[in-house]
């Protein structure tokens, strides 16, 4: 059975791509399909599922058959001229990507209201519903044939009948064995609607991607069925789809109406059987430039130019119509161009370009120059770009620009000449004479002219001054007229607090070449109203005044100390030899938690890039050295090492801070000599509690902090920290004191609380030696 019915579906499609093939040849002739330049490849899907149609047959999807080969010549043709070009822009083909989209399958059994347009076909359900003065339900099957067999009226037929056409149909059927329905009033009423409707089987052949038989949605158009087999291929044309009817062409569609304008007149609904024929592109012009959309065009019958870019959305604002050019080869044989007026076309003075498969046509943009322009820069009030009016001169040019600002320069001016060759050349001429009207001086003007107004600063530097030391802005300023020193040391936001206000000096350039420069001092205050006299020196251009800082002006100088003090705070100092020992004598002596031996010194760097501490010059080789760290590894170790050294952690990244190793019970007993360290402004003493350990870090089993126990060594320590590893270095074992310093190991080594004993790594080769000989490899 199912092979009697493959046979069946084989010779129905033989038969209908028999008479759409003999349509097809008279309708169009041989078909020349013109080759795209970015072919791309069918998708290859499965065609629909097998389904039951309005005939009853059980349908299979037919694969993809070979698509027509193209006319070698017109394809190499087409794709050289419309895409073959190094500075344009690839184009697309238009109106094709309305298919990349895919509709939702559409195969199912339909339900629902349908318009009034709906043909009704077999294996429609209709529901007949009868009230009034009878009353019943009927549910009827379109059969085969077409007819429907209703009680006590017989069969009827309804095949092909729209849905409107069908309610007076059975209305009037039913009318004669019903009186009720035809009196007047009626006293019985009908009601026709439709319930399940199955799908249609169509055929969709030609230049498409997926060719074959679909069931497709009873409801469906012409542009519903070319959404299910994915749109034209490349060579499929959007014009002139024939849509095939019992082997007669029934339409013609053309999805440009559609596309361009909604219009969807032509997109008629399909019913059983029918074939779509989208044969190929016969005639595809590209079109790029100053367009509204530059694309791939198929063009039909006899459209021409106009109806190209009427096609493309119409012209740019900036099309240049005095020449569009049409590139196109000849007989098969040469490539020409052609070069068209196209505003003639517009103006009926000349008949509409023709157009041939193939041709690549452009509309260029007109020139950015202005031919009635000319230009005025400089220092006028609005310079710019103006309209060239006939007999126009520089006098009334600069009057359109509402004249000449003041620092215009008047004694001269340039013309820029462009002449006929493009060369430029340089008009002089004096600009006051042209104001007065000077025919020897108010120049003619002509088309791209350009006059240059200059500023009387022009050739030459600005007057100015300069102003250093302590003031709040020094730097350089514009010498203005009648300028004084009181004026100078305004504008520069006056006098600092530590600046000397009794005398100014100022250099200034002399006219004596035995004496070139002079040196003036100017008494000076700081009082700034403007009816004060002192510093009322008037300025010269190339002046540079000094105002010396005050040698007896000094600021207070403060220190900070905190920890294990009696009274921590912030000290100003008594004097610039105040010692140590005599700060913590104003704090009220240490405290009996305090320890001395652990006390962190901070002092801020005279230049934080060049000096480091006496922790990190002894630390930083040992660490680079040992465990063949990086600089920025090395910077993190150091800051841990601070950390547990007790040094605050708002002081840890402040790079311009640097630790200094001091002994403070040797500044205690030894007051005023060098163990006694001189304090300076922003130094931070920190006196900590006695700690009860000592840190054990590095290349030990277990890193951490061990108890302090008074008169042990260094092995001590490490043994309570797990002993050391195998990668450790025992010769480059080193330690840092509470204090700060930096010891090595040996007998006159005193370990004391809150020391920290660091262990570095052997050197790179080392840890190789020790890890080949444990049995590992590399």
């Amino acid at each position: 059975m199912e092979v009697d019915l493959k046979m069946d579906v084989g010779r129905s499609i033989f038969k209908q791509l028999l008479g759409i093939g003999l349509c097809w040849v008279i309708c169009l002739g041989w078909p020349h399909s013109p080759a795209w330049s970015q072919e791309r490849k069918a998708e290859e899907k499965p065609g629909p599922q097998q389904t039951t149609t309005r005939s009853g047959e059980a349908q299979e999807g037919i694969p993809k058959t070979g698509a027509a080969k193209p006319a070698e010549e017109g394809a190499a043709r087409t794709a050289k001229v419309i895409q073959d070009s190094a500075a344009a822009p690839l184009l697309s083909r238009f109106g094709y990507d309305i298919f990349n989209n895919m509709a939702p399958d559409s195969t199912r059994t339909l339900y629902g209201p349908v318009d009034p347009g709906y043909a009704v076909g077999p294996g429609d359900q209709i529901i007949v519903t009868v009230w009034g003065q009878v009353e019943f339900t009927l549910t009827l099957t379109v059969t085969r044939d077409g007819t429907v067999d209703i009680p006590k009226v017989g069969p009827v037929s309804v095949n092909g009948l729209t849905f409107s056409a069908l309610k007076s149909t059975i209305t009037g059927h039913l009318s004669r064995g019903y009186s009720g329905i035809a009196q007047q009033p009626p006293t019985t009423f009908v009601d026709v609607s439709l319930g399940k409707l199955l799908p249609l089987r169509v055929f969709i052949v030609g230049e498409v991607k997926r060719p074959g038989s679909y069931t497709i949605n009873p409801t469906s158009t012409v542009l519903n069925a070319l959404y299910h087999c994915g749109g034209p291929n490349e060579k499929g044309s959007l014009r002139e789809i024939r849509v095939f009817r019992q082997n007669k062409l029934v339409a013609l569609v053309d999805l440009y109406n559609y596309i361009l304008k909604g219009d969807k007149s032509q997109d008629i609904r399909l019913q059983n059987d029918d074939t779509i024929l989208m044969p190929p592109v016969r005639k595809a012009v590209s079109l790029r430039g100053r367009v509204h959309r530059q694309a791939i065009y198929e063009l039909k019958g006899e459209e021409r130019l106009k109806d190209l870019i009427d096609i493309a959305g119409g012209l740019e604002p900036d099309a240049y119509i005095g020449r569009i050019q049409i590139d196109r080869i000849v007989a098969n044989k040469e490539r020409r161009i052609a070069d068209v007026n196209f505003e003639e076309i517009l103006n009926a003075r000349q008949p509409d370009a023709e157009l041939s498969n193939g041709d690549a046509v452009t509309v260029f943009a007109v020139s950015d120059q202005r031919v009635n322009a000319i230009t005025l820069r400089g220092y006028v009030r609005r310079p710019g770009l103006y309209q060239l009016k006939t007999g126009m001169r520089v006098k009334g040019l600069v009057e359109e620009a509402d004249g000449l600002l003041g620092e215009a320069y008047t004694e001269r001016a340039d013309l820029i000449r462009t002449g006929p060759d493009l060369t430029r050349h340089l008009i002089s001429f004096r600009l006051n004479g042209a104001m007065k009207g000077d025919p020897q001086e108010n120049h003619l003007l002509q088309s791209l002219d350009e006059v240059i107004v200059y500023s009387i600063h022009t050739f030459g530097e600005r007057d100015s001054v300069t102003i250093s030391g302590s003031v709040k802005k020094p730097g350089r300023y514009e010498l203005l007229s009648t300028m004084t020193l009181k004026d100078l040391i305004v504008l520069a936001e006056g006098l600092k607090e530590g600046a000397y206000k009794v005398k100014a000096e100022v250099s200034r350039v002399n006219s004596d070449p035995n004496k070139p420069i002079q040196i003036i001092q100017v008494d000076i205050d700081d009082r700034y109203s403007a009816d004060g006299r002192e510093g009322d020196f008037k300025l010269q251009s190339r002046d540079i005044v000094f105002i010396r800082p005050d040698p007896n002006f000094e600021p207070q100088r403060n220190v900070t100390l905190s920890g294990e003090v009696q009274f921590p705070g912030v000290y100003t100092l008594e004097s610039r030899t105040e010692r140590l020992s005599n700060l913590i004598a104003r704090a009220g002596g240490l405290k009996d938690t305090a320890y001395p031996e652990g006390i962190v010194f901070l002092r801020r760097q005279d230049d934080p890039g060049r000096i480091a501490t006496d922790l990190e010059r002894t630390l930083t080789p040992t660490l680079l050295e040992g465990r063949v760290l990086k600089q920025g590894e090395v910077d993190s170790s150091m800051i841990n090492l601070k950390r547990a050294l007790g040094i605050p952690d708002e002081l840890l990244r402040h790079d311009d801070m640097a630790r200094i190793a001091v002994d403070l019970k040797r500044a205690l007993k030894h007051k005023g000599d060098e163990d006694d360290p001189v304090l300076f402004d922003g130094d931070v003493i920190i006196v900590p509690q006695r700690p009860r350990t000592v840190k054990v870090s590095g290349e030990v089993g277990f890193p951490n902090n061990v108890a302090f126990k008074d008169g042990e060594g260094i092995g001590y320590y490490i043994e309570g920290a797990g002993g050391l590893k195998s990668t450790a270095d025992k010769g480059r074992i080193f330690v840092i004191l509470a204090n700060g310093e930096v010891k090595r190991p040996g007998r006159s080594l005193t370990i004391t609380a809150g020391s920290v004993i660091v262990v570095p790594a052997k050197e790179e080769k080392e840890k190789v030696r020790i890890f080949e000989q444990s049995g590992g490899t590399r």
